[in-house]
């Protein structure tokens, strides 16, 4: 799958940008703040719904636009193309949440990485050789949840039963829970994990 079309409203450093990229590899050069990073970062938003640089969408959106507009059109290699369109809104407009479609079709941010496959591996990135075990576990996951057809629910089933697990055995600890109670929640993070 490539990339053939970027077009940009209100995203970051960019009023509006358009471009097209012809087929095989491309470089993106350019001078210091000429946008390198901004036009990199809006092709792993348009491929994981969220970005690598932030976790407010707030941040994405130029500062003196009311949204922020993210367009690609992605070839699959065979016949057809994918038309990939995510919006972001200012909090209390009328449109205030994210919005994402994928040909035209709302749908929810785990079909993007459907359409259009990244993987980011930024300078900060280097943690996942010296830094937590966590880090690399939610690099797996990421994988896992692009490769995997429903890899994106079953990692969320497991993180919200981790979490249901970890409450009981607080509760169960403080003697406000029974350890019968355990059973379920471990069958389903053995199942999911």
């Amino acid at each position: 799958m490539r990339v053939e079309r970027l077009s940009l409203t209100g995203f970051r450093s960019y009023p509006s940008l358009d471009v097209a990229f012809p087929a095989g590899p491309q470089v993106v050069v350019g001078r210091n703040a000429a946008g390198k990073t901004n036009l990199l970062e809006a092709l792993v938003v348009l491929a994981l719904g969220h970005s690598h640089r932030t976790s407010t969408d707030l941040e994405m959106i130029r500062w003196d636009a009311p949204f922020a507009r993210l367009e690609a059109r992605v070839g699959s290699g065979g016949p057809g193309t994918d038309e990939l369109e995510l919006v972001l809104a200012r909090p209390g407009t009328a449109a205030s949440r994210k919005r994402i479609r994928v040909n035209g079709v709302p749908r929810r941010a785990s079909a993007l990485s459907v359409a259009l496959r990244a993987v980011v591996f930024a300078p900060e990135d280097m943690l996942l050789v010296v830094g937590s075990p966590s880090l690399r576990r939610a690099l797996l996951d990421t994988l896992v949840a692009q490769q995997v057809p429903q890899g994106s629910a079953t990692l969320s089933t497991y993180a919200r039963a981790l979490q249901q697990r970890n409450t009981l055995l607080r509760r169960i600890r403080e003697g406000e829970a029974s350890p019968d109670e355990l059973g379920y929640w471990d069958a389903v993070v053995v199942e999911h994990g």
